[in-house]
């Protein structure tokens, strides 16, 4: 709802509350405070300046302190400690935050805190736009960390309840944008009548352009995480509304009022110092090339002068919070203005040339004016109004040191970050409450959670081994990710972004990083796209340039790579050349990248089992990939190295053992990625090398043998004087499943095995997703929206290492429907799919459904109208089959009633472009063979529509 039918509301004369008069921003907060710290003050005469008193707890913790009487978490493991609080945290906000009586849905919609200890809702004005904005940042964080796509779920869900029911009417002076300020126990935000005289929560009407920028800046986040495209024209005309209205500022004037009459403009009040959203939004759209960005820059470029020249320099930073009355001077500072720009200073250096020297005089001047040491910590208040020491305050001020020492090395400020982060941790309570502050102890949802968590995955991402010890996460992103996968050997994720650079902890030892299938080197740094690891500490750093699937593998603890069933042979594993076979020149000088290979053949059926080279040394170092060809290029199989010895012969083992063929020539190789490899010239000029039933050729038998490829890992097919480069295959005639295994079973009928979707604008990617059992029949389903041309659409789909053939297409109307299937002989492990568009820009809906148990595709339908219910229907060419649909309606988003025995497996209502996408199939297999079978819906039955089925049939 954009409250397009609301009347003119009549400005009220606010009343105006001087800067000497003593208040307290929450005012429901004022006299719980008041008595608190009153009663501790007569009862506790040492309490100090934070109003912590001596007794030794905070929140109910008791405190826990190191040899040098210094706080460290409450946790009996307090090296999990930060992890656990945002964990408790994420927990507690998602499955027990209680509904509002005044709704019946969870209180976060529409109120501002509850009380930690009765759960009853404070009926307080709500600030829903700082706090989805908030959300956001932290649910994108701790869903790279986790993996908890649930976060991610929810903060779409809020920031969609936003675009419907908060936004200005766009007729108005200020149109189309978002309220600050609601009213508590409403799901509707217009700014809070509770202020219409004294300005706390805004007052009807009133919104507040900062945080314009901060929410908008949160959906253009939400778009590159999601592709949704409502999420990014709502941050583009958030951005064109705060260029347009942006203008000079002064000592007492900013780029733009702190508060201002959504219908009239009328200002309310002039000032506010937190600038550095909208300059982040701008900041984006420009990177990105989207919207207006020669607006975007010259506003942009006016704000930052402002910011540089009035608050840099006389630290009037004044104005945030929306339940604040109105100031009649610019008195009530506050840190959060300060810290968050000292934020953007070190993740943007590039931008300010003295961003050290800024960032220092920013952190010292909150110290001077707001830090209250406790137990070796600065706690921080909040705002002069408001002078509580506070988790969130805390925390914030713990990332920024945090960044600083990531920065420049500063362990004095490694070890404020340390102290004040430990000290915010007991505003966490065990079961995820967590409290703004112990002398107030209300829980905000901003506090306790938005404005919670972001900043210790911010300290996290600065120093990543405060991540819990003996697990796998990715503590920040320089991008943002839109997809990740935790296994105990192996971390998946794919980022928004081709080149950025992600830190992790890691709980085994890594052996290789693969971006889009193309291995990344190993490095002591990364100056150049590359991944470092330190074992000490478990860190990780991955930069890739051109790139957004990235795979890292660890080493296994026997040296091999790989997962899936080990295999014992029946007979024995041999191989050609011995362990005491050493070349004589086993450390060449060229250090160039090459793939260097032989060509070998059995004298019977086998199986090889893995590559085997020598290294002579050190020099040969970098991650080593073993590969098993065909004599004409094609990879069989792949294996990385890891583990490796200084020197000597080296071994890595397929996954699965590869079947080949008696007396048919084969090529194996290994990528050397620095060189210094083992080269022995005219090893094969007259001989080949025999260990029956093994044979190295000699020249000439099929072509020349030693045979390279130089640049990236690829076939080798140049020779150079009949080199030998030591490269071997371990290999077995027979081979037998180690007790305990289990060979694949008899299909009993087809089964679904997985569904994955995704949803989004332009090309979509699936998360990723892993196969139970191999030989199993992949179908895509691909419905996209296009222009309104017949076959103005088509899509194309790849991905997870198979190749994918197109089933059916219809797209008689605008749009595509599509059906594609692909089959995979192996088991597949977190792997994604990918749709990309003939016309991109447009949504698109793609699902990925993995069927065991089939013998492949039947026959298949397709068929379009400009109205009716949509319907297609094919006749079974087998018993048994499964029947699925894949549809577009290009008129309207809205739920689709299927016909009977029919179900929904996905269906997409795109509120943003009127667009509704859907997957279906027939409820139960159909028995019988030339069974005429219809896929269709009974509603609507007045749009555009296209709709393909496919029959799958058994083995």
């Amino acid at each position: 709802m954009n409250n397009s039918d609301c009347a003119l509301a009549n400005p009220h004369r606010t009343k105006l509350l001087s800067g000497g008069q003593i208040w307290l921003r929450r005012l429901s907060r004022v006299w719980s405070a008041a008595v608190i710290l009153g009663i501790l003050q007569f009862l506790l005469p040492g309490l100090n300046s934070a109003g912590v008193a001596k007794a030794d707890t905070l929140n109910d913790h008791a405190i826990v302190l190191d040899s040098n009487n210094k706080i460290i978490p409450w946790m009996p493991n307090p090296t999990a400690g930060y992890g656990e609080v945002v964990a408790n945290a994420w927990d507690y906000f998602l499955n027990r935050v209680p509904n509002d009586p005044a709704t019946g849905v969870s209180a976060y919609f529409s109120q501002s805190y509850l009380s930690p200890d009765t759960q009853q809702v404070a009926n307080w004005p709500h600030n829903p736009a700082g706090l989805y904005a908030m959300l956001i940042e932290s649910a994108l964080k701790y869903y790279a960390y986790s993996g908890d796509i649930a976060v991610m779920q929810k903060v779409e869900e809020l920031a969609t309840h936003h675009l419907d029911n908060g936004m200005t009417p766009s007729a108005w002076v200020w149109g189309g944008v978002p309220y600050a300020s609601g009213d508590a126990g409403s799901l509707l935000y217009q700014g809070a009548t509770y202020g219409d005289d004294s300005g706390s929560g805004d007052g009807r009407y009133y919104l507040e352009p900062d945080k314009i920028g901060e929410l908008g800046y949160g959906w253009l986040l939400l778009y590159k995480f999601s592709g949704n495209s409502r999420y990014l024209d709502a941050a583009i005309h958030a951005a064109d509304v705060l260029a347009t209205k942006v203008r000079t500022g002064n000592s007492s004037q900013s780029p733009w009022p702190f508060r201002v009459h959504a219908q009239t403009g009328q200002i309310r009040e002039d000032y506010c110092a937190h600038v550095v959203s909208p300059i982040e939004l701008f900041d984006e759209l420009i990177r990105l090339k989207l919207g207006n960005t020669a607006d975007y820059q010259n506003a942009r470029q006016s704000v930052w002068t402002w910011m540089m020249t009035y608050p840099m320099q006389n630290n009037v930073w004044a104005n945030y919070f929306e339940d604040v009355p109105i100031q009649t001077d610019l008195g009530n500072i506050n840190q959060l203005n300060p810290m968050m720009l000292a934020r953007y200073l070190m993740e943007h250096p590039e931008n300010d040339a003295n961003w050290e020297t800024h960032v220092r005089g920013l952190i010292a001047w909150v110290e001077k004016n707001f830090a209250a040491p406790q137990y070796g910590a600065n706690a921080i208040k909040e705002q002069n109004a408001f002078p509580h020491v506070m988790g969130s305050h805390t925390s914030r001020y713990a990332s920024i040191n945090a960044m600083l020492y990531a920065r420049t090395g500063d362990v004095v400020a490694k070890e404020k970050a340390y102290r004040a982060f430990n000290w915010a941790t007991y505003m966490a309570r065990s079961n995820g409450i967590v409290i703004d502050g112990p002398t107030v102890n209300n829980q905000w949802f901003t506090d306790g959670y938005g404005d919670y968590i972001r900043h210790f995955m911010t300290g996290l991402h600065a120093i990543p081994e405060w991540a819990p010890t003996g697990e796998t996460h990715i503590t920040g992103s320089s991008s943002i990710v839109k997809s990740v996968s935790y296994s105990p050997a192996e971390v998946d994720y794919i980022t928004a972004d081709a080149a950025s650079t992600e830190v992790l902890r890691v709980a085994f030892v890594p052996s290789s990083v693969l971006i889009d299938g193309q291995l990344l080197s190993q490095r002591t740094d990364l100056a150049q796209p590359g991944w470092t690891f330190d074992q000490a500490t478990g860190v990780m750093r991955v930069r890739h340039d051109d790139g957004t699937s990235v795979k890292i593998n660890a080493a296994n603890s026997d040296g091999l790579s790989g997962g899936g069933d080990t295999y014992e042979d029946g007979a024995s594993e041999s191989s050609v050349w011995t362990l005491t076979s050493v070349p004589q020149d086993s450390i060449h000088a060229d250090a160039s990248s090459v793939e260097l290979g032989v060509k070998f053949k059995s004298d019977v059926n086998g199986f090889v089992t893995g590559i085997r080279f020598y290294k002579g040394g050190n020099a040969n170092n970098g991650t080593h990939i073993g590969n098993l060809w065909t004599s004409d290029g094609n990879l069989i199989a792949t294996a990385i190295f890891s583990s490796e010895t200084a020197s000597g012969w080296q071994q890595a083992r397929f996954s699965t053992p590869v079947a080949i063929s008696a007396n048919t020539v084969y090529v194996a190789s290994y990528y050397a990625p620095n060189g210094h490899y083992a080269a022995d010239t005219g090893y094969f000029a007259e001989n080949g090398t025999d260990n029956a039933p093994l044979h190295m050729l000699r020249d000439g038998e099929n072509g020349g043998n030693g045979v390279y490829s130089y640049g990236p890992s690829a076939f080798p097919v140049k020779t150079w004087r009949s080199s030998n480069y030591w490269v071997d295959v371990t290999f077995s005639k027979s081979l037998a499943l180690p007790s305990g295994s289990n060979a694949p079973a008899t299909s009993t009928g087809i089964n679904i095995d997985q569904v994955v979707s995704r949803d989004g604008q332009g090309a979509v990617v699936t998360p990723l997703f892993s196969t139970s059992e191999p030989n199993a029949l992949l179908l895509a389903f691909v419905a996209s929206d296009g222009p309104a041309v017949t076959g103005g659409q088509t899509a194309t789909v790849s991905g997870a290492g198979l190749n994918w053939t197109l089933v059916r297409r219809t797209n008689t109307e605008a749009g595509t429907s599509e059906v594609w299937s692909a089959y995979a002989n192996t088991g597949l492990s977190n792997v994604s799919v990918q749709s990309v568009q003939s016309n991109e820009e447009y949504d698109q809906s793609l699902t990925v459904v993995s069927i065991s148990g089939a013998g492949g595709v039947g026959t298949s339908a397709g068929a379009s109208s400009p109205s009716g219910a949509p319907s297609v229907y094919l006749t079974t060419t087998k018993t048994n089959a499964w029947v699925f649909g894949v549809g577009n309606d290009w008129d309207n988003a809205i739920d689709h009633t299927l016909g009977t025995a029919q179900t929904m497996m996905h269906q997409w209502v795109d509120t943003g472009m009127d667009d509704t996408f859907w997957v279906q199939r027939s409820l139960t297999r159909i028995a019988e063979a030339n069974t005429t079978v219809t896929i269709n819906a009974l509603a609507p039955t007045a749009d555009r529509w296209n709709l393909s089925a496919v029959e799958v049939v058994p083995r």
